[in-house]
């Protein structure tokens, strides 16, 4: 007798041995943090360890060179003096200080290149914890360029930080989502952006001339990149290994040159801080509703609104500087256009993950790809 094939449904939960894709058995460490009851203690554990040693660097290397700008500036231009007996020009100067902030961006994407190798090859939990050396090395370098009167170490060790940022940018929302129960991935997932738009306000807070934005302080701002890196070498090792193993903001070019876009349009120096400040709550908030929002409103839709608000930015930023400027802020209207079709792509071709297991979205895709 022909037996009764089960509905559509059901058959896509299953795996090849006809087990529910998410009642397979996990051996191993990372058991205890695949149950769906919701949080452990070992969770928690790996999360803080993994958002504050990770997405911490992200955002606070993104934002920290920011408010101390014009001290850098003026130092890199003394040191320029103290070795040739002259000045840098101002289009010199420029020149040199879009290389220090350019370069955390080419280093990030190096690092980004990487990161399946380094994933594959250590483990998500052993690649981050290889990829604090990057960290550790990048605020050495910066934190002592002043004593060693070298500008170039500066640029070099932003250049570590980028790659440490572009390796954690994918192995640390990798690790928390192949940790976390499924009811609770998007939410978790979402922490790491989280910490990334805190950080960035950290950076700026303490990059204020009444803290840590002075013309002695500045080399201890940017080697506090040390501290997350210690912290998660430290207490990441006492985290499992993702159970998995056992087995990309275009709002990055505003938050680099805020404080110097505010002045543009005509703030000063204070008023285009606390500007700046204001842009990095805000960030902070709506990522905070994110947070909340992503298991209801699910990942495409979210993506969608976030896009489509970027693109309505960008267009009107480039209007309003266009009032100052004739020529220069029209950059922007670059990014526009990639958002824009950065929306369509997404409403288009990507698919919704919300209340999926890793194994079906891996699928849905896979299917995608041969269409």
């Amino acid at each position: 007798m022909a037996t009764q094939e089960a509905p559509m449904a059901e058959k896509e939960d299953l795996d090849l041995n006809g087990v529910k894709l998410e009642e397979r058995p996990i051996t191993g460490a990372g058991a205890v943090l695949r149950k769906t009851e919701g949080f452990t203690l070992r969770l928690c554990l790996a999360i803080v360890a993994t958002v504050f040693g990770s997405a911490f660097q992200h955002g606070y290397n993104t934002g920290v060179v920011n408010s101390p700008k014009t001290i850098i500036e003026q130092w890199v231009n003394g040191t320029y003096y103290s070795r040739y007996s002259e000045y840098i020009s101002p289009e010199g100067i420029t020149g040199i200080w879009s290389v220090t902030v350019s370069i955390f961006c080419v280093g990030g994407m190096l690092g980004a290149m990487f990161t399946g190798m380094f994933s594959d090859k250590f483990g998500r939990k052993g690649g981050l914890l290889i990829n604090n050396l990057f960290a550790i090395i990048g605020g050495i370098l910066q934190g002592f360029s002043p004593l060693a009167g070298s500008y170039e170490m500066l640029i070099v060790g932003r250049f570590f930080c980028g790659v440490n940022c572009g390796l954690n940018a994918g192995l640390a929302p990798m690790y928390l989502t192949e940790i976390s129960p499924i009811h609770l991935r998007g939410a978790i997932g979402s922490l790491y952006q989280l910490l990334v738009t805190i950080s960035i306000l950290i950076s700026q807070v303490l990059g204020m001339r009444n803290v840590l934005g002075t013309a002695d302080l500045w080399p201890y701002l940017l080697a506090l990149t040390i501290a997350p890196a210690i912290f998660q070498l430290a207490v990441l090792p006492l985290c499992p290994e993702s159970p998995r193993f056992t087995l990309i903001n275009k709002d990055n070019e505003v938050i680099f040159f805020s404080t110097d876009i505010y002045k543009r349009a005509g703030l000063d120096e204070m008023q285009a801080q606390s500007a700046t400040l204001g842009m990095g709550a805000m960030n902070v908030l709506m990522t905070v509703v994110s947070v909340i929002l992503v298991e209801k409103a699910g990942r495409k839709t979210l993506q969608l609104i976030g896009l489509s608000g970027m693109f309505t930015t960008t267009v009107l930023l480039t209007l309003c500087l266009a009032l100052k400027n004739a020529m220069g802020p029209f950059v922007f209207l670059i990014f526009a256009t990639v958002l824009a079709v950065s929306v369509i792509f997404t409403w288009k071709k990507v698919p919704e993950t919300k209340n999926k297991p890793i194994d079906e979205i891996t699928a849905m895709f896979r299917q995608q790809a041969y269409k």
